[in-house]
């Protein structure tokens, strides 16, 4: 999948797309140990599911989706819940998966 999808990047993430066969959109994040300790591995996923969670519902359906944590210089912060989301839905807009004016922070 790795190579035939494609890609978009921000500054913590990388998600990549590929159309699948008519299904549910499949989607999957990984973390590398790169990334850090189990610890701030487990922070990224968390609030990569949250922001995932509120908009899921308005995705567009027929595509695996993988989201990966690219890593970050050595003492760099784990990004705040708002700045996830905000990558989040940055990506899936420019991915076109998304309407672009979703706002995944208070999609409910």
């Amino acid at each position: 999948m790795h190579r035939r999808a494609k890609r978009y990047t921000s500054s913590h993430l990388q998600l990549l797309v590929l159309k699948a066969a008519p299904a549910p959109t499949r989607i999957g994040i990984t973390t590398s140990r790169k990334v850090g300790n189990a610890v701030r591995r487990n922070r990224y996923r968390r609030l990569i599911r949250e922001s995932l969670r509120r908009v899921l519902l308005k995705l567009a359906s027929g595509y695996k989706i993988v989201i990966v944590v690219r890593p970050q210089p050595e003492g760099a912060f784990v990004p705040s819940y708002g700045e996830i989301c905000e990558q989040v839905n940055r990506l899936l807009v420019l991915a076109g998966l998304l309407p672009s004016g979703t706002n995944t922070r208070d999609a409910d």
